[in-house]
């Protein structure tokens, strides 16, 4: 897990940065990040599966009391997208905190492009956990599900 000090030998890190960057040759034989999504752990472990299931619940949730739930559940879903494409990276990153991560996401050239949609699932994330906003069902279906959709098909062709 990030915050123990478990390192293997050779492994680097950038803890003032909030990032935890790994050597690649450890990260190989043993993956030090559990509980961070990886390319290997979202994707080839049964993902494919679970993600429509997922899809189809938050669908039938739109228009009920519980847009909450919706929005985050995109956020996180791009949130573990762009982890997972971090994972791909030599070395890999992984980063603790949403501020590093936004900032990679808007600095590199792979995801900038989906800075905007990710930054709008989590306001609308945060606005409807901690202050209770209710996210309209047309703000749903216009914004939230295409937001997660273009990240997903923006990051797609590094992560199989």
């Amino acid at each position: 897990m990030i915050g123990d000090d478990t390192r293997l030998e050779g492994e680097t890190t950038a803890k003032d940065s909030g990032v935890l960057v790994i050597a690649w040759p450890q990260l190989m034989q043993r993956r030090v990040c559990k509980g961070l999504p990886t390319s290997t752990s979202l994707f080839g472990l049964g993902c494919e599966n679970s993600c429509p299931h997922l899809a189809e619940v938050l669908d039938k949730m739109v228009g009920t009391p519980y847009s909450d739930w919706i929005v985050t559940s995109e956020f996180y879903a791009a949130l573990h997208y762009v982890e997972a494409f971090f994972d791909t990276l030599y070395p890999p990153i992984h980063h603790r905190k949403h501020l590093f991560r936004e900032k990679t996401i808007e600095e590199r050239e792979e995801t900038s492009p989906l800075y905007e949609d990710y930054r709008s699932l989590k306001d609308l994330s945060e606005k409807a956990r901690y202050f209770g906003q209710h996210v309209s069902a047309e703000r749903v279906r216009a914004e939230v599900f295409p937001s997660l959709a273009f990240i997903k098909r923006s990051l797609d062709p590094y992560l199989h």
